[in-house]
């Protein structure tokens, strides 16, 4: 698995039952059929009203303290258990956690922010979040409403949505809860205050912060979503939906070129397996373990467990290589009134081609000089004082340059290039 060994630095198992019921690891996502993303009739979630957030008592750090989930269920070590039980997870670009707890029933679970090591409870409970580059929490609840969290009070947006994800510049894009058809329903984006359906169809949604580039049409700015028969597609602002293969339920891009994703057949207990997508390669590796929810931060990936374990583990960006900035080589003064003078010595045809000598005899009006080739790749220079020798490397041409203690420059051309004489290959400097 050197794909994902690249991007991880451990490996996450849910637990070993989670782990049998996998049907072991290597395997890559099952292909799909070639599907359509068709664009449904769809309400605008600006006309669907939205009742108040659900004004919920503030719990202390201690209710979430006292759901343990048993060390052994997770394997190997590298990722790192957070304490408490979790349904979904969201995370934050800051670092921090947002969660929905496996304490309670139903779709709709408190909300609690995991930062440095520290929970706190808001009020409120939902069924979906995402996080904004500001750190506004946005969720959608089981009723379809949408509510933004900005650290001290809840906003109503509007309603009718049943998942959400915030794009790079802050704007939302949720999946309609009304009508649909056999793919999925609407996809709606949020921007200044204005609602605008897009196009296609589908049932989960996230959107990509990643600013790169890749094949299939994978460019900055767009969005991930599945279809109801779990196909997967990239939404270009340009060009529209382009598929990638492989089938899954969710999806949670990186900022470095990788999709990590839960698969579409879920385990007895209400998992789903873990896969790992090269967006460069455009190859599947499927993880061991399982999770029933998953999301990054670029540096992070979080996932819940069947069993409400919440674990973290680093994803290894990798470092781009910079392209160096060339260092403009200054053209020399040659030749001006106090240049050395320079006398060469002939030159005869040798056979053997390159690596051959090339003797120079340098005489200079400012005592020592030293002698210097624009293309090191056609000569070597060896020697010190007035003597030089020049080795004939490879065919080509360089520029000498020979400068004196008084930094006086004088220039002349060399060029090397094969001759056949009787059959043999030799070199001579024109």
């Amino acid at each position: 698995m050197t794909g994902v060994q690249a991007r991880l630095a451990a490996f996450l198992i849910v637990g070993v039952a989670s782990l049998q019921a996998c049907g072991g690891g290597g395997n890559a996502v099952a292909p799909r059929p070639s599907l359509q993303t068709a664009t449904v009739k769809s309400v605008s979630p600006a006309s669907v009203p939205a009742p108040p957030m659900t004004q919920t008592a503030i719990l202390p750090p201690s209710i979430m303290l006292s759901i343990r989930i048993p060390r052994s269920a997770i394997q190997p070590l590298g990722w790192i258990q957070l304490p408490g039980g979790g349904i979904f997870v969201a995370a934050s670009p800051d670092g921090s956690v947002w969660v929905l707890s496996s304490i309670g029933s139903g779709l709709d679970r408190s909300i609690w922010h995991y930062v440095n090591g520290n929970w706190t409870n808001i009020p409120g409970a939902a069924m979906r979040m995402s996080v904004a580059p500001s750190g506004t929490l946005w969720v959608i609840n089981s009723a379809g409403g949408i509510y933004a969290y900005d650290g001290s009070s809840w906003s109503t947006i509007a309603g009718g949505a049943s998942d959400i994800t915030v794009g790079v510049d802050g704007s939302v894009y949720v999946i309609s809860n009304q009508g649909g058809g056999p793919y999925g329903r609407g996809i709606w984006h949020y921007l200044n205050g204005s609602w605008t359906q897009m196009p296609g169809a589908a049932v989960r949604i996230a959107a990509s912060w990643d600013t790169g580039t890749y094949p299939g049409s994978i460019v900055p700015g767009g969005f991930w979503v599945t279809n109801a028969l779990s196909g997967i597609y990239y939404f270009n602002p340009s060009t529209g939906f382009n598929q990638i293969p492989g089938g899954v339920g969710q999806v949670a891009p990186t900022k470095s070129g990788g999709l990590f994703a839960l698969g579409y057949l879920v385990n007895p207990d209400g998992s789903f397996p873990i896969y790992y997508n090269d967006l460069a390669t455009g190859s599947w590796t499927q993880q061991p373990g399982a999770a029933t929810s998953i999301s990054t931060d670029g540096t992070h990936v979080y996932v819940t467990g069947a069993a409400g374990g919440i674990y973290s583990a680093p994803v290894a960006t990798p470092t781009p290589t910079p392209t160096p900035t060339p260092t403009p080589t200054p053209m020399p003064n040659c030749n001006g009134p106090n240049a050395p003078q320079i006398s060469v010595s002939p030159v005869p045809l040798s056979i053997g081609g390159i690596n051959a000598t090339l003797p120079a005899t340098v005489s200079s009006t400012a005592g020592a000089v030293s002698v210097g080739s624009s293309n090191t790749a056609i000569f070597t220079v060896a020697g010190s004082g007035t003597s030089y020798v020049l080795t004939g490397k490879s065919v080509g041409f360089a520029t000498l340059t020979v400068t004196d203690t008084g930094a006086n420059q004088a220039c002349f051309s060399v060029d090397v290039h094969t001759v056949t004489l009787g059959g043999q290959s030799k070199w001579r400097h024109n």
